[in-house]
């Protein structure tokens, strides 16, 4: 570095003239935006509006894939019976009895973490008991008067399934679409808590778990736990009460009289 005692001995002489062509103040801090910023000065707005989707994303593809995976290995399991009911209830119970949780933390930090690969993960261990509630009600139903005439008649077992069975299972099913949202929203944010989630989008458990690292709770930072939370509660109980409904609606014999 050069010193220069007076702007004569600066190159250029005294009659250089500094241009600022633009600039931008940028104000961050606790109190900045509807809901307040993050140690860091991000909008959290922002950050939940993002998450949203993501936890909508998450709970409605998840419950869709497991619902429908195990509604059909159900119905075949069900309705065959023999090998192939030995089959599916053996591979059932080998899914039932590992440990979901530690094998999904274990999962998440070996793959690449990505929001497809929780959706991937959460499908494979989330079809196993509805296989075995949709099987007890097919073992039902195959063996009722309208079924047995349907065989007297000729109907193939494809043609009975897609009648008279599978209909049935869908009361069940939506139901249980809506009723496993919040269990797959609690289970994401679980691993976005613990950082194996996504990186990159900004989900509620995310949200949190810079919420833990930045020491939030200490701080006194509680907008930075609440309203993330607060989100995760509301979307569960919404699609807790959604499947109370459905499954009331859908089913006469648990409508209230």
């Amino acid at each position: 570095f050069q010193s220069y005692n007076t702007a004569s001995d600066f190159p250029g002489g005294a009659n250089v003239i500094d241009d600022v062509k633009s600039f931008k103040l940028v104000i961050s801090g606790k109190v900045y935006g509807v809901m307040g910023t993050d140690w860091w000065g991000r909008d959290l707005f922002i950050g939940v509006l993002w998450g949203a989707p993501v936890a909508l994303l998450t709970g409605l593809l998840t419950s869709v894939i497991s619902v429908g995976v195990g509604v059909f290995l159900g119905v075949f399991s069900g309705f065959y019976g023999g090998r192939v009911d030995d089959a599916v209830q053996r591979a059932t119970d080998y899914f039932l009895i590992l440990p979901a949780l530690p094998l999904l933390i274990f999962l998440s930090f070996v793959l690449r973490p990505s929001i497809w690969n929780l959706i991937w993960l959460f499908s494979v261990f989330g079809w196993p008991g509805i296989t075995k509630v949709v099987r007890s009600l097919v073992l039902q139903i195959r063996e009722s008067g309208y079924v047995e005439a349907s065989r007297a008649l000729g109907a193939s077992n494809i043609r009975i399934l897609i009648r008279h069975v599978l209909p049935q299972t869908l009361p069940y099913a939506f139901a249980n679409i809506a009723l496993n949202v919040p269990m797959v929203i609690f289970a994401e944010a679980s691993l976005s808590f613990l950082g194996l989630g996504d990186p990159v989008l900004p989900t509620w458990g995310k949200i949190l778990g810079d919420a833990q690292m930045g020491g939030a709770a200490v701080a006194g930072y509680w907008w930075w736990v609440l309203i993330p939370g607060m989100c995760i509660i509301l979307v569960a109980m919404s699609f807790a009460l959604l499947g109370n409904a459905l499954d009331r609606i859908l089913t006469p014999k648990l409508r209230r009289r």
